[in-house]
């Protein structure tokens, strides 16, 4: 008996291709369910391989001998499910039998059981691992997809977000998921943005905003921090640990725009400066929106403080300020050499608040002048805050002398001499 001979006895439904996905020989049982199958005509003409998917061609069924293989039969509801093996001449070889599982359905097909040989139950184990293979790279592939839509997602919701809420994935998000916890705000932003951007088309101007953003966005979290949202040029970065990280983080992004701006100088663009303000108070995290719609955001008046912080960094020539709470919860704040500027009502607050200007952000020579002048500064301070403007302004005169970049200084001078031609009740900022 030949080779093609015993696999019609034994395979009664077997097909076997040559490298062109022709069929060289078939199983005597075929004809039964297509009918127009003969030996030489293509695969594709009776055949579609269903499992395992998009898999076509002789080169890409013989990449897949492992698979379990489900073939659709062109024009009938049959299906045949076996394997692919390679025989000794270099040809493929379907081994396999309809697919049923009742009698119902063998006797739709136009066949009975007698049809069916008897196989070895290894060989039912045999698909059954093939099967059992096919679903795990199904499941790798289903978790290679859900880590992707993770990570994008990720994106949008920060993973500290979702710790904060207690939550492990974005999937167990519900509207109106709190949680109060008491946090520090950091808020920057990029002066005179809006003339910035009138001299730029939209495209240039996303380009800056997103070049400017990717190199301030790990800054951030390198000092246990992570950023909430962006609003345009300006970003709101939220830190659970202490307020000495966000401190320590706006000093790293003053120190990496000046590398952003050694870049836009190769480019023969200008500088840009940035303000931040840091405020430390009890924020409400959570979600707003309704059922189709809705995103995490952060409520509170510690927020709001921190933005108007922020507005009035430019007014007083300074980089960075911090508010007296976030001062009196640094657990090493003469790290940074704090300065406090002035005692201020900002816009929303009803009482004044202390600021502090952040001295070791400065260039080396402008802070050496304001740490050598520090105690003048606050007793220049505490003298306009008594109504002492003669004093006061000698004070501000010798500490801007000692620093001519120390803006605070000439600002509280200029004050001074106004309230003492008349012109001023107690100088101070007014609402910022």
């Amino acid at each position: 008996m030949s080779n093609v001979d015993l696999l019609q006895t034994v395979f009664p439904f077997h097909i076997a291709l040559d490298s062109g996905m022709r069929i060289t020989h078939h199983g005597p049982k075929l004809t039964r369910l297509r009918p127009p199958l003969k030996v030489g005509d293509a695969f594709g003409e009776h055949f579609r391989v269903r499992r395992p998917p998009g898999v076509d061609g002789f080169a890409a069924l013989a990449s897949r001998l492992d698979a379990l293989y489900i073939l659709e039969v062109i024009d009938s509801p049959a299906e045949l499910r076996g394997q692919m093996v390679r025989t000794s001449d270099g040809e493929l070889l379907f081994i396999g039998q309809p697919l049923t599982r009742n009698l119902r359905e063998v006797k739709a097909l136009g066949l009975s059981l007698r049809d069916f040989p008897l196989y070895d139950p290894s060989g039912d184990l045999l698909f059954a691992m093939q099967a059992q293979q096919t679903t795990i790279d199904e499941a790798r592939a289903l978790n290679e997809r859900l880590t992707q839509l993770n990570d994008a997602f990720r994106r949008y919701v920060p993973q500290e977000f979702l710790r904060l809420l207690q939550k492990e994935s974005i999937v167990h998000i519900k509207l109106g998921d709190c949680v109060e916890r008491r946090m520090t705000v950091l808020f920057s932003d990029i002066r005179s943005f809006t003339t910035l951007s009138e001299s730029m088309s939209p495209p240039a101007t996303f380009a800056f905003i997103n070049s400017y953003l990717q190199a301030m966005q790990p800054v951030v979290g390198r000092h246990n921090g992570f950023i909430d949202k962006f609003v345009g040029d300006a970003i709101m970065a939220l830190f659970d640990s202490k307020p000495d990280d966000a401190v320590l983080a706006a000093v790293d992004m003053l120190r990496a725009l000046d590398d952003y701006n050694g870049g836009r100088a190769a480019a023969g663009q200008g500088p840009i400066r940035i303000g931040i303000g840091i405020n430390t108070g009890n924020l409400m995290l959570g979600t707003i929106g309704g059922e189709d719609r809705m995103e995490g955001t952060v409520i509170s008046d510690a927020v709001n403080l921190a933005s108007r912080i922020e507005s009035v960094t430019k007014f007083y020539g300074v980089d960075v300020l911090v508010s007296e709470d976030a001062r009196a919860a640094m657990l090493d704040a003469s790290a940074f050499e704090l300065r406090e500027v002035d005692h201020v009502r900002v816009r929303g607050k009803t009482q004044p608040v202390r600021l502090y200007e952040v001295c070791v952000a400065d260039p080396p020579a402008v802070r050496e002048g304001k740490v050598a002048t520090l105690a003048r500064f606050a007793e220049g301070l505490a003298a306009l805050n008594d109504h002492r403007f003669e004093e006061a302004r000698a004070l501000f005169e010798e500490c801007a002398q000692a620093c001519p970049l120390d803006k605070a200084a000439r600002l509280h001078a200029d004050r001074c001499a106004e309230a003492l031609r008349g012109r001023g009740g107690k100088a101070d900022a007014g609402s910022a």
